[in-house]
């Protein structure tokens, strides 16, 4: 009898250890990015422009438009979560801490046991990026950030870009850079080299992320403010869409290889709603958000990401249908202008899932 419980025992032991080795294999780590549309507190903050949103301000920022915000973006989260929470969510246009603790603890989301790390960067409006982030599934090792120069005859200060290296479950180091790029503000063509300009501060990083770490895994992300194919992007980054090919014209110099850098979220959409990007200015869709990984990760030894892992969330709660004098959809957006609108934001968020092999 002892003989064939403990026969019984290591049956059940082999049954629970294949089981957890088949829930590794099909694991996955999720990434989400995220414009959260002038996220500020109540609070005047007396070192930056926040005037606008404050009770006073022209946007009438009060308790109830600030907690109803928090609301809808933490409805945003949990759905992009469903069962689990997503892994990492990289937020642009978070004000300060006091923002993210009221959305991690005071929400919907205060169960979920996130933690965060947030920029505290010398933008004129007090506007920052952060990274949310599971503590169980990734571990962080270091944090920095990279302040752009700027030209301060034609320029003003933009948003730090951050950069956080985590320790994964699978014991792997992931490089997560986070960015809000200099803003089309005076024209696009005018402030090109300002967008350029941060897009080679993140390629010299993640080149050298990719030089220094044994089977490197970057993902940069974040609001850059240009299209997929603009300068900053496609030449000065070298971030291609999956599609392209990779001939000459996508190569470095007369090498072979191709392009080091992969944008997985250059050509989503969302036929079933005529969605073609992730913000909508007028009736025309834009790609502003984006979400790249370094080409060694798409054949990493133990995580995977194929080229259409990403994609862009269309919550019906996030979209509405556009003016009369506009076709489709767009996001539903908290204020146009200084009209209080209601939604969630003016951006769409994307998703990213890597696969545990």
């Amino acid at each position: 009898m002892n003989k064939l419980k403990c026969a019984g025992l290591w049956a059940c032991l082999l049954w629970l250890c294949i089981g957890q080795q088949l829930g590794a294999q099909t694991e996955s780590v999720r990434l989400m990015t995220y414009n959260v549309e002038n996220l500020f507190d109540l609070s005047d903050n007396p070192l930056t422009a926040d005037d606008e949103f404050l009770p006073t301000g022209a946007y009438a920022w009060d308790s109830l438009r600030y907690r109803g915000k928090l609301a809808r973006l933490s409805r945003a989260m949990l759905a992009a979560g469903g069962t689990t929470p997503v892994d990492l969510v990289g937020l642009c246009e978070v004000e300060n801490a006091t923002v993210l603790r009221d959305l991690t603890e005071h929400s919907r989301m205060a169960h979920l046991g996130y933690r965060f790390v947030i920029t505290h960067s010398r933008d004129r409006r007090g506007i920052n990026v952060a990274l949310l982030y599971q503590p169980e599934r990734f571990m962080p090792v270091s944090v920095d950030t990279l302040r752009i120069a700027y030209d301060a005859q034609r320029e003003h200060p933009t948003r730090d870009v951050l950069h956080v290296a985590g320790r994964l479950l699978t014991g792997d180091t992931l490089d997560v850079i986070v960015g809000h790029w200099p803003s089309r503000r005076g024209g696009a063509g005018r402030t090109e080299a300002y967008r350029c300009r941060t897009a080679a501060r993140i390629r010299a990083l993640a080149d050298s992320l990719c030089r220094t770490r044994a089977n490197a895994a970057v993902v940069i992300m974040g609001d850059f403010n240009d299209e997929p194919n603009n300068k900053s992007v496609r030449q000065v980054l070298g971030a291609a869409p999956p599609t392209l090919p990779t001939d000459k014209e996508h190569t470095s110099g007369e090498d072979t290889e191709p392009v080091p850098y992969v944008n997985l979220s250059a050509n989503l959409t969302d036929d079933a709603l005529g969605v073609r990007g992730t913000y909508k200015y007028q009736s025309h869709w834009n790609r502003l958000d984006h979400i790249i990984v370094n080409q060694a990760l798409l054949h990493h030894p133990r995580l995977s990401v194929s080229t259409d892992a990403c994609r862009i969330l269309t919550y019906p709660f996030l979209i509405k249908r556009e003016a009369e004098s506009w076709e489709g959809v767009q996001p539903h957006r908290t204020y146009r202008g200084s009209r209080y609108l209601g939604g969630t934001s003016d951006h769409l968020p994307l998703l990213l899932q890597i696969s545990v092999r």
